[in-house]
C-alpha cells in the first residue's frame, strides 16, 4: 500500500471521528436546551399557580370577613330596631344587572349560592351576563377590602411554603431553592425563604444576601388583579444547572465512552497500517 492510500484511509476515518464526536456533542446539546426550556417552564407554571391560589385564598378569606362584618351590622341595627335578624340573598334585579344583597337568605348560605351561580353549566346570554357581573362586582368588592393591607398582611408565611413546594414538587421540580416577596412600595424584600425581613425605610440597594433573588429570571407578579400590582414573586435555584443535567449524565458519559472507543481503534489502526508499512519497507530492502 502506498502513502497516497495511507493518507486517504487516514484522512476519511478522521473525518468519521469528528463527524460523530460533533453529531454527539450537537445531541447532548440540544438535550440540555430542551431540559433548561422544560425547566423553566414548569417554574413560571409553578409560580403561576401560586399566585392564583394566594389570590384565591385572600378573596375566600376577605369575602368571609366582609359578609360577616356586614351581616353584624345589619343584624346589630336590626336588633337596634326591633325588627328581628333578617336573611339575605343575591338579588340581580338591578339595572345594570349586578349581583345585591337581599334580605331573604342566611348569610351561611350566601357563599353556597355564589358558588352555585358560578358552576351553573347554563351558556345562554343571559347566565354567562350574570356570573361576568357577579365575579366583575366581587373582584371590585375585594380590591377595596384589600388594598389597604400591606402586602406582607396578605400572605402566610407557612401557606406560601407549602403551596410553593407542593407546586414545584408537582412538576418534579426537587432541587433547593431560594425565594422572596419583593415589595414594589417598599423596594425592598418583605420575605424571605419563609421569614419576614426588615430592610431600611429607603434602602439604596438590594441587601448582598439577596442580590441572587433579586437577578434571578424566575419571578411573577403577587396580586395580578390589583393595578399596579404590590409586588413580587421570585425563585432562585442555586443548584439549576446540575439538575438539568441530571437526566442527561448518562447519556453524557455514555456518549464520552464511546467516542473514546472509537478513537482509541482509530489512534491503534493507524499505528498497525505503519507498522505494516515500515515492516513491508524492511522486508523490501532486505530482499533487495
Amino acid at each position: 500500500m502506498n502513502k497516497k492510500a495511507i493518507w486517504a484511509i487516514i484522512g476519511l476515518m478522521s473525518a468519521a471521528v469528528i463527524g460523530v464526536v460533533v453529531l454527539q456533542m450537537d445531541l447532548i446539546r440540544t438535550a440540555v436546551k430542551v431540559n433548561e426550556e422544560r425547566f423553566e417552564k414548569n417554574v413560571f407554571a409553578a409560580l403561576n399557580t401560586v399566585v392564583r391560589r394566594l389570590e384565591a385564598e385572600e378573596n375566600r378569606e376577605v369575602f368571609q370577613h366582609s359578609i360577616n362584618g356586614f351581616v353584624t351590622a345589619y343584624y346589630e341595627e336590626h336588633d337596634n330596631t326591633g325588627e328581628g335578624k333578617p336573611e339575605f340573598t343575591l338579588d340581580y334585579s338591578g339595572e345594570d344587572g349586578r349581583p345585591m344583597l337581599s334580605p331573604k337568605l342566611s348569610h351561611s348560605s350566601l357563599l353556597d349560592e355564589l358558588m352555585a351561580e358560578f358552576a351553573n353549566p347554563c351558556t345562554c346570554s343571559q347566565c354567562m351576563a350574570r356570573k361576568d357581573n357577579t365575579y366583575r362586582s366581587l373582584m371590585v368588592y375585594f380590591q377595596q377590602n384589600t388594598r389597604e393591607f400591606p402586602l406582607e398582611q396578605r400572605i402566610k408565611l407557612q401557606h406560601i411554603n407549602g403551596v410553593l413546594k407542593q407546586e414545584l414538587g408537582n412538576r418534579g421540580i426537587d432541587t433547593d431553592f431560594n425565594y422572596g416577596v419583593f415589595s414594589r412600595e417598599k423596594k425592598s424584600f418583605i420575605i424571605v425563604d419563609g421569614h419576614y425581613v426588615v430592610e431600611d425605610a429607603q434602602p439604596k440597594e438590594i441587601l448582598p444576601g439577596y442580590r441572587n433573588i433579586y437577578n434571578s429570571r424566575y419571578k411573577v407578579d403577587l396580586f395580578p388583579e390589583d393595578m399596579p400590582s404590590p409586588g413580587l414573586l421570585m425563585i432562585h435555584f442555586p443548584a439549576r444547572t446540575s439538575f438539568v443535567w441530571r437526566s442527561l449524565w448518562l447519556n453524557f458519559l455514555g456518549s464520552i465512552f464511546f467516542t473514546t472507543i472509537i478513537l482509541f481503534s482509530f489512534a491503534y489502526t493507524i499505528h498497525v497500517i505503519f507498522r505494516q508499512k515500515k515492516l513491508s519497507e524492511m522486508k523490501t530492502d532486505f530482499i533487495n
